[in-house]
């Protein structure tokens, strides 16, 4: 499962089909005139599931064999590839269990378990991943988006539509969270035009692709930001490699500016971006300032599955 190419992604179209929707793509004036660039956005939030992740969980599901069907599936989630694993599993009769951090959304669990999946509470991140590591020494099936290159290759077809849809782009701005749909963005989209830039975003707290790069190879990392879907405590050496080698630069911002960012998205698109898709309009702005004048900026918008009550209670400020 090391392999992640043009001919993988096209397959993972072939294979998930009419299962994925093809999402629509907008182009907010108003979002580009405030950057001074051409601005597209491709709503993955409106994706079955409320984000992305349903592509690659579909593609790693639908090439299971007979063997692994039968085992339970466990997975740690910051609340969609929970989401995703939870809603296609129940769809192709598989048994399945989440970890989740805390630090997830509420809302995330409920649609959890109300897609028949069984919940596993921990602490913290890093406590996610040892739980869910035990039941897979116990016999579970461990679905790991931070290092499959067949969920990598479903993500990557988001790519393929974006530039079918809007062959200008030269540019594209894409969340990272354990540098799945990052690494197959990149190579789905380098298949189309070989001179594309790919920016990554993460938030200080969630930064392990940063920190990777910062110090040439992956490491551990603290997971602090309040944005779960982000946070991993160390990416994979295969996903550092393709954004090492690819990757124009990981913008960085605040949590506080992801949060901004969703209000912002719904002020200027219309759209319901969850924080972790919040946190490309800073790093939008950021960027947009150093590109030349003719550039046309793809932004990932890679979810919506964050409640307004999630946002409003992050955005509250803290008692001392």
């Amino acid at each position: 499962m090391n392999c992640l190419t043009q001919h993988s992604i096209e397959a993972a179209r072939r294979r998930t089909g009419d299962r994925i929707l093809q999402t629509p793509t907008i182009a907010p004036a108003r979002l580009s005139r405030l950057v001074g660039q051409q601005v597209a956005l491709k709503l993955e939030n409106l994706q079955m599931g409320g984000s992305f992740k349903r592509r690659g969980v579909l593609n790693r599901l639908l090439t299971l064999s007979p063997a692994d069907k039968a085992r339970r599936l466990v997975a740690v989630s910051g609340g969609n590839f929970g989401i995703a694993l939870a809603e296609v599993g129940a769809e192709l009769m598989l048994d399945v269990v989440i970890v989740l951090p805390r630090s997830a959304p509420g809302s995330s669990a409920m649609r959890i378990e109300a897609a028949g999946a069984e919940v596993i509470w921990t602490d913290c991140v890093e406590a996610a991943f040892e739980r869910a590591e035990r039941l897979s020494g116990n016999g579970d099936l461990l679905i790991d988006d931070c290092d499959d290159t067949v969920i990598a290759a479903g993500s990557g077809t988001l790519a393929l539509e974006f530039l079918e849809a809007h062959p200008d782009l030269t540019d594209i701005l894409v969340s990272v969270g354990g540098g799945s749909m990052i690494s197959g963005v990149c190579v789905a989209a380098r298949s189309r035009n070989p001179n594309i830039r790919i920016w990554g975003v993460e938030t200080f707290g969630a930064d392990a692709m940063s920190q990777a790069i910062a110090k040439g190879g992956p490491v551990k990392t603290q997971v602090t930001s309040a944005i779960s879907t982000l946070g991993v405590p160390e990416v994979s050496q295969l996903f550092y490699d393709h954004c090492n080698s690819v990757v124009e630069k990981i913008v960085l911002v605040t949590d506080a500016e992801a949060f901004a960012g969703v209000t912002q998205y719904a002020e200027m698109s219309g759209i319901w971006a969850e924080p972790a898709a919040g946190a490309t309009f800073p790093a939008l702005a950021k960027i947009a300032p150093i590109l030349p004048a003719d550039a046309t900026i793809g932004v990932l918008i890679c979810g919506g599955n964050a409640s307004f009550a999630d946002v409003a209670a992050s955005q509250t400020p803290r008692p001392e």
